[in-house]
């Protein structure tokens, strides 16, 4: 676990690096659409990797279960969920449609999808009959 711990926190500040890279280098005006996916993949991916590692560690100092591979999946998962929320968000506000009602929306539909993922931790399987 904490070799995987190390790699993702090796990996998360690799994409730092990549991002603050192409923040520097790369003009927006010019850089097209591969200089636009660049600056997105890299800061959602530096997102990632530091809120994943941000909410294992709060995971872990809250809860203090034995068993540590438990708070890895939420902490990922969540990681994900409001990484995409904010390089959305910004991706909304690249193409000025970016308000009230959207961002709104859009972390609405997140957390919906967090409560799903929630609902169906508890949910025990059933048999399906013939």
């Amino acid at each position: 676990m904490k070799r995987y711990l190390l790699g993702l926190g090796f990996s998360t500040v690799l994409c730092w690096g990549a991002f603050l890279l192409i923040l520097t280098s790369v003009h927006p005006q010019s850089a097209g659409l591969g200089g636009l996916t660049g600056f997105y993949a890299t800061l959602f991916f530096a997102l990632l990797g530091t809120l994943t590692l941000l909410g294992y560690r709060l995971r872990r100092s809250v809860t203090r279960k034995n068993v540590v591979f438990a708070h890895l999946t939420p902490a990922f998962r969540q990681g994900a969920l409001l990484a995409l929320v904010l390089v959305a968000a910004l991706m909304l506000q690249h193409a000025r449609l970016l308000n009230l009602w959207n961002g709104a929306a859009l972390v609405l539909a997140v957390l919906f999808l967090e409560l799903f993922f929630q609902s169906r931790k508890g949910a025990a399987p059933t048999a399906q009959r013939a």
